[in-house]
């Protein structure tokens, strides 16, 4: 089987087996959504405090996304999560299962979806003050200035985290590592308080 025009594809992954993307799916693969529920199985680490949430939790059979698409646009849907948490290490676990991670960029929607999730748990009081260090690897072009890119990825933050920076409840440590077309190695680091 061979479909080298497909644009976009979407699984459902129901966390009881492991899943592989099949080999007819072509490279220029511009669309995909995985859907999934997770099972989540910790890996027992200490906290040095007990206020401080540990995400180091792996995703056991986290699809297997391939080593060459490179969709433009990926959407991971987590589907009967009962919590926040198994919705973020799904996430996690399709990123970081992408043959390219290091490409993806966070956008200001997605820093809205993580805003709101804290927002509601500000709103119930479980969440009193939150430090988030955000950290993003990737290339950029050797075109772009820094301060450029300085400057798009604040206003993403600042887009993103409005209402809970607004409110003073929120510390943003932000840093990007990124290489240029030509292998320099650049980074551009801002903190919110």
């Amino acid at each position: 089987m061979a479909c080298p025009n497909l644009c976009s594809f979407a699984v459902r992954w129901d966390g009881q087996r492991r899943w592989k993307l099949p080999p007819w799916i072509p490279d220029s693969l511009s669309e995909l959504t995985v859907q999934g529920t997770p099972p989540i199985s910790p890996v027992p680490r200490a906290s040095p405090s007990p206020r401080i949430v540990n995400l180091a939790h792996r995703v056991r059979g986290a699809p297997q996304l391939g080593t060459t698409i490179r969709p433009s646009v990926l959407q991971i849907v987590a589907v009967k999560c009962d919590e926040y948490l198994k919705a973020f290490r799904l996430i996690k676990a399709c990123v970081g299962r992408l043959p390219f991670p290091g490409l993806v960029f966070p956008q200001a929607s997605d820093y809205g979806v993580l805003s709101l999730c804290l927002q509601q748990l500000y709103a119930h009081g479980t969440l009193g003050r939150a430090v988030l260090s955000i950290n993003v690897r990737g290339m950029i072009p050797n075109s772009v200035p820094l301060d450029e890119i300085e400057a798009w990825e604040l206003a993403k933050v600042n887009e993103g985290f409005a209402g809970l920076l607004a409110a003073n409840v929120l510390d943003i440590d932000f840093d990007l590592s990124c290489w240029t077309d030509s292998g320099d190695k650049a980074s551009v680091q801002f903190s919110l308080k």
